[in-house]
């Protein structure tokens, strides 16, 4: 009989450690959630602003526009703090049009993807590190192709963009590969000393998509 007992003990004894393990394993698993090579598609809305030189004004037209944001990227996580760098492709309608009153000027802006690249640095928070949030710097780039019609003279021209994207992100699991993923954020764009006809200012822009980590 106490042989038996001993068996059985011996046997619960196996059985707690094993579980032990496991659970030590899947805890270790789970706090690498945000490792790795992964790829997201999201939608964005976002200001857009198309440029063209006209008689010493860069004459602008500006409208809130949706984009399909496509991204990939590689993160590291340091126990809780998690680094990474990312690539962006947004596809969207771009065209753009101005039409002053009261004078001979036209311009159309055509434009249908943007790109951007930066880098994300944030904490992985909660329970089994289910979530991250995290902040984010982005140089964004447009191109427009302009046509512009002033005083019935037509001529083209090519206005190439580079802004800051930055903001905060959130993003949390929701099965072992995806994961949901959201943003808010602004931008700074600089002009330098060209007088322009609006004024492009900081506005918010929003992102919600899914994320798939490839790593963990």
């Amino acid at each position: 009989m106490r042989i038996e007992s001993l068996r059985v003990s011996t046997a619960a004894a196996v059985l707690c450690l094993a579980t032990g393990f496991v659970a030590e394993a899947s805890l270790a698993q789970d706090t690498k959630s945000f490792n790795g090579v992964y790829a997201g598609l999201g939608a964005a809305s976002q200001n857009v602003w198309g440029g063209s030189f006209v008689d010493g004004t860069d004459v602008l037209a500006q409208d809130r526009r949706n984009i399909w944001e496509m991204s990939g990227g590689w993160r590291k996580q340091f126990g809780w703090f998690v680094a990474g760098a990312e690539v962006q492709v947004g596809l969207l309608d771009g065209d753009l049009s101005l039409a002053e009153p009261g004078s001979d000027l036209a311009v159309q802006y055509e434009n249908s993807r943007q790109f951007g690249f930066g880098l994300t640095a944030g904490a992985s928070l909660g329970v089994a590190r289910r979530w991250l949030a995290y902040v984010y710097a982005f140089e964004s780039q447009r191109s427009f192709a302009v046509t512009v019609v002033n005083d019935e003279r037509t001529f083209r021209q090519k206005d190439e963009q580079g802004f800051l994207r930055y903001g905060l992100g959130v993003e949390t699991r929701l099965t072992r590969g995806l994961h949901a993923r959201g943003t808010i954020g602004s931008y700074r764009v600089d002009f330098g000393d060209l007088i322009t006809n609006i004024d492009v200012a900081g506005e918010l822009e929003y992102t919600v998509g899914l994320v798939y980590q490839f790593g963990g």
